[in-house]
């Protein structure tokens, strides 16, 4: 069970809200779409989950050694997080939800645990 302290909380936070700010910066409303197209959007969303997924596991690390469970943490706290503002706030469609934005977290936050462990 990993340590469920302010760190391990920031970061799964971190890791939700990076890629939601970005997506504000490359939303166009006067065309009602995505600047750089569906695919280009969804490339730049899991860069940057990646990317700050990678470097808040870093700096967990810093002050205890990651497990499994801290991919779990941080999957409930990024799925709660798209519950309340994505689809509730935003209204995507749950199945939207279900097959994009969900395999896109069990890939980054399992995924990049599993090599960071690997190289320990």
């Amino acid at each position: 069970m990993p340590r469920v302290n302010l760190r391990t909380l920031t970061g799964a936070f971190l890791t939700w809200l990076i890629p939601l700010i970005a997506s504000f910066g490359l939303y166009d409303p006067a065309t009602g779409s995505y600047v750089p197209g569906f695919l280009g959007f969804k490339i730049i969303m899991a860069v940057l989950a990646g990317a700050s997924t990678f470097f808040t596991y870093r700096w967990i690390t810093r002050q205890h050694t990651l497990a499994w469970s801290t991919a779990g943490f941080y999957l409930i706290v990024n799925s709660l997080l798209d519950v309340v503002v994505l689809i509730l706030m935003f209204r995507m469609p749950p199945t939207e939800w279900l097959t994009t934005i969900l395999p896109l977290y069990l890939l980054v936050f399992f995924g990049i645990l599993a090599i960071m462990r690997g190289k320990t």
